[in-house]
């Protein structure tokens, strides 16, 4: 039966990597979780979660105890994936008590994920939750305490909950440090944001340029400002700032727009956040937050969602053209801006246009070699064009 498991396991798995997913793969990979095979159960639970099927939730939890660690693992991980909300006690137990420090940390770590995402949650489930993430932050293990004060994120602002995050604020560990103080401020405590930035005085890899902008991105929703990206990561740029600004911060606002972008981001169709977006505009006009974070929306919308559907025809080119003139809008002395412009104008025939968008991008870099290959190749077609349209027969109108 192992040989079996383990031939029919390689071929799920080959059909898997080559992207298709027959209808009886769900049965297949359930029934390969009750395998004598510790390898096969844990090649199931992976592709079950990699896939997010949800009817294999509850075989899942079932399959929770498994005495193979790795299988744990998987099968946690798969969880937390599929449908954590629907699997808090399970994850808190296996949180505490799991014998295995990766299944402990497979499962804090699942619910730190739903934590941010469900904030805030009904006070009967956020005392279970924070009863466990409290004791959690005096684990030995720093990244079961950083998990643990990030899930408090959704726990609101209980005495309890704020005491264990003002703890949280002074543990040895730089990323306990601005998990709480995350937690904290994403709940309306101010006293957080002065914690946050003093953490950028650790030089880890997720403050830096390029790698992971999301302690930059979060400081600027929580102060309503943003910086240019040389000096956004440092810790000078902000502690001087919060300094002369600090009691000007509207916290409470700020945390309703990064709501509203949030939505924004979460539209199933780039209409509906755009019209978010312009509404922010209209209302805070000046807000550079609201301003990088539209730039971010549109440009994501082109090369994320559009540009990488299997066919991009004109009405799809179109969406892309709409986008790309709000990008440009917002940022007019970015000479890239206008070089995509005048890239969609072209895909649509329209080389007048296309030709205005690079005598822009020049302007801004007037050395670039590509630029001005780009403006000669659209000076050809709009020239063809015009020869093509001069050759064509008058119409007999007689």
């Amino acid at each position: 039966a192992d040989t079996l498991n383990r031939e029919i396991l390689e071929i799920v798995d080959a059909l898997l990597f080559a992207g298709k997913m027959p209808g009886g793969t769900r049965d297949t990979l359930l029934m390969l979780l009750e395998a004598k095979d510790p390898n096969v159960r844990t090649f199931s639970a992976g592709k079950l979660g990699r896939w997010k099927i949800r009817s294999a939730l509850n075989a899942l939890l079932q399959n929770g105890n498994d005495p193979n660690e790795a299988t744990r693992v998987q099968v946690i991980r798969a969880i937390g994936r599929i449908s954590a909300g629907d699997a808090v006690d399970f994850l808190l137990e296996a949180g505490r008590s799991d014998p295995s420090l990766a299944c402990r940390r497979e499962a804090v770590l699942a619910l730190n994920r739903w934590a941010v995402g469900v904030r805030p949650i009904e006070p009967e489930l956020a005392d279970r939750v924070s009863a466990s993430m409290i004791r959690m932050l005096d684990d030995t293990d720093e990244v079961i305490r950083t998990a643990a004060a990030g899930t408090l994120i959704c726990c609101g602002t209980s005495p309890s909950v704020r005491s264990a995050l003002d703890r949280g604020l002074t543990d040895k560990s730089v990323y306990v440090q601005r998990a709480a103080a995350k937690s904290l401020v994403s709940n309306g405590i101010k006293s957080g944001i002065p914690a946050l930035i003093e953490t950028l005085q650790f030089p880890s890899i997720d403050t830096r340029q390029h790698y992971d902008h999301e302690l930059a991105i979060d400081l600027a929703f929580f102060c309503g400002v943003d910086f240019p990206p040389e000096s956004r990561y440092e810790y000078a740029t902000w502690k001087n700032w919060w300094d002369e600004n600090k009691e000007k911060v509207d916290l409470d606002r700020n945390l309703l727009i990064r709501q509203r972008i949030e939505r924004a981001f979460a539209a199933e169709n780039e209409t509906e956040g755009i019209g978010i977006f312009e509404d922010l505009r209209r209302q805070y006009p000046h807000n550079a937050v609201i301003r990088n974070r539209f730039a971010q929306y549109c440009s994501e919308w082109i090369t994320l969602r559009l540009l990488t559907r299997q066919t991009v025809d004109r009405p799809t080119f179109l969406r892309c053209l709409r986008l790309q003139e709000i990008l440009t809008q917002l940022q007019p002395g970015n000479a890239e801006r206008w070089v995509g412009l005048a890239y969609f104008q072209y895909r649509l025939g329209n080389y007048q246009h296309a030709l205005v968008g690079m005598e822009n991008a020049l302007q801004l870099d007037p050395d670039n070699p590509s630029y001005r290959d780009k403006r000669e190749a659209y000076r050809l077609l709009l020239e063809e064009k015009s020869l093509d349209k001069t050759r064509q027969p008058s119409v007999n109108r007689g």
